[in-house]
């Protein structure tokens, strides 16, 4: 795992962290702001903040899935 993420001045520390966190998890693991919350004393929302921080600085890329009654289904994660 290429940890240079760690050296960037452009993002926070718990952006940081929380990019270290999803590395190091199974490929299997449910990628989603709910089930990471679930590991860590933050909240959804506070995860969420996190995964916009890292999608802003290119480090996440989020792609919404569609279920086929047309309702979101998650998101495929894309690390950088």
């Amino acid at each position: 795992m290429n940890n240079n993420y760690l050296f960037d001045d452009q993002i926070s520390l718990k952006a940081k962290g929380l990019l270290h966190f999803l590395h190091s998890m199974p490929e299997d693991f449910e990628m989603s702001a709910k089930a990471i919350s679930s590991y860590h004393k933050d909240c959804k929302d506070a995860v969420n903040n996190g995964l916009q921080e890292l999608e802003k600085s290119g480090y996440l890329i989020r792609i919404k899935k569609t279920r086929a009654d047309g309702k979101f289904g998650g998101y495929v994660y894309n690390f950088k």
